[in-house]
């Protein structure tokens, strides 16, 4: 079994710049970027041993090498390294040791400019034949609030604050409860370690989240010897950009409705449409059933009720239509960062949007096409509709496709310093320019960014 020691450090150089992007006279040369001359910080660190292996964990500020020298006494002859690989996690196990040895260990990442951070040095002991090797009992019953805070934001945070309560564990041998966390679905060990709670009764830790994105989490119990408990059941949430934070439930009908209509791997980009674990959950029909009030907001000008409420996605209309009962009507999917790329164009174009259209269950889609099962990115939760607010005015529908595409329309006469020139990066615009009535934007390919939700 393991027998884990957290050790923080921290190493920061600070080096201060002019501004590299005040803008050149004529005459003056064109500024040079400064080169990047700070080493990485390294934190975390934390080991795990065994009788005969030292797993080591640790942090990165930025994207760094991992490298180990160790030995019993100095100097450090031995290395192991994972290569030239750059990351911020790093996760490294030296093998072949002795029962009851104690070794030195040195640290060292070195990013993409070559700047180098090194730790000083630990010395650490591997088990002794014959320890304690028996792993304490698991935590159990981990859970997060339905929303963050309560009452909800109504004006957007820059950050919230999220509470993991769980029950106490009670073994005598108890030293810490760790807390792990990770942007996709499965959290591991090998995952961030994000915190920890030394006190056996105290069984709430809190969490600071930042931006868009959805985080799952679970908590292990380390005992006195070192040993580490199997995990906790994981719990999942979404931040929006309002800065409300929502947990996320599981629904397997759900979730099978879309493993049973996958498109097939001969189509284009399948990769891109997986079948989503975790929903939120809510009162779709304000009918008090303990899910998420259909008003709260997701976005400064935009509520929950506004994308599962549109014209094509009634949530009432969850009775048998076209041979499809819609039985799952309380649980939506929506990518946060499709909510803010439509705040973000609301934005631009300075006043009222209207949605057509946004999350359709695969149910509620297949019920809009006679009943037959299509892969519409509605269903996946970063498409949306919007509506012309001036009609079938083709100009409109323009300047607001230009505000949505993935292009920088510089040339654009809708660019300008009020509406801006940077579009919101949809991966697909679909043209109903005949009519100019509405513009369907997808950004199906940010889908494997920093966070998924399958």
């Amino acid at each position: 079994m393991y027998r884990g020691f957290l050790l923080l450090l921290s190493f920061i150089v600070i080096q201060c710049y002019s501004n590299p992007y005040d803008l050149p006279t004529e005459e003056a040369p064109l500024p040079v970027e400064p080169k990047d001359t700070i080493p990485p910080e390294i934190s975390q660190v934390y080991f795990y041993t065994t009788t005969s292996t030292i797993r080591i964990t640790w942090q990165t500020n930025e994207l760094a090498t991992t490298r180990v020298y160790y030995g019993i006494s100095s100097p450090l002859n031995q290395v192991q390294d994972t290569g030239t690989s750059l990351t911020q996690t790093h996760d490294i196990t030296i093998s072949g040791l002795n029962a009851g040895t104690r070794y030195t260990f040195k640290l060292e990442s070195v990013d993409a400019s070559q700047n180098k951070a090194v730790s000083f040095d630990f010395s650490i002991q591997t088990l002794s034949a014959g320890s304690d090797s028996t792993p304490p009992s698991a935590v159990t019953n981990v859970s997060v609030p339905l929303i963050s805070p309560n009452p909800p934001y109504t004006t957007t945070a820059t950050s919230t604050n999220l509470t993991i309560s769980w029950d106490a564990n009670t073994d005598s041998d108890f030293a810490a409860y760790q807390i792990y966390r990770s942007t996709h679905p499965g959290v591991s060990l090998s995952d961030d370690f994000v915190g920890t709670v030394s006190s056996q009764s105290t069984t709430t830790w809190t969490d600071t989240l930042t931006g868009v994105g959805y985080w799952y989490y679970v908590v292990v119990v380390q005992d006195t010897s070192g040993n580490i408990s199997s995990l906790s059941n994981e719990v999942a949430v979404a931040r929006y950009p309002i800065g409300n934070i929502f947990r996320l439930e599981k629904n397997s009908t759900l979730t099978n409705d879309y493993l049973n209509n996958l498109p097939p791997a001969s189509s284009p980009a399948p990769g891109y449409y997986q079948a989503p674990t975790v929903f939120l959950f809510c009162d779709a029909l304000n009918e008090n059933n303990g899910g998420i009030p259909i008003n709260t907001k997701l976005a400064e000008n935009f509520a929950l009720y506004e994308f599962v409420w549109s014209s094509t996605a009634h949530a009432w209309n969850h009775s048998t239509f076209n041979g499809v009962t819609d039985t799952t009507f309380n649980y939506a999917n929506l990518d946060p960062s499709m909510v803010n790329h439509l705040q973000n164009i609301r934005n631009k174009w300075g006043g009222p949007l209207i949605l057509n259209s946004s999350y359709r269950s695969v149910q509620r889609n297949a019920q809009l096409y006679g009943g037959t099962y299509t892969y519409s990115r509605h269903q996946y939760g970063d498409a949306v509709d919007i509506a012309n607010p001036n009609g079938n005015d083709y100009t409109t529908w323009e300047r607001i496709a230009n505000m949505a595409t993935a292009f920088r329309k510089q040339d654009s006469p809708y660019c300008n310093s009020s509406t801006g020139c940077s579009g919101e990066g949809a991966n697909f615009i679909e043209s109903y320019a005949a009519t100019g009535t509405w513009i369907h934007a997808d950004w199906r390919y940010e889908r494997n960014f920093s966070y998924q939700n399958y």
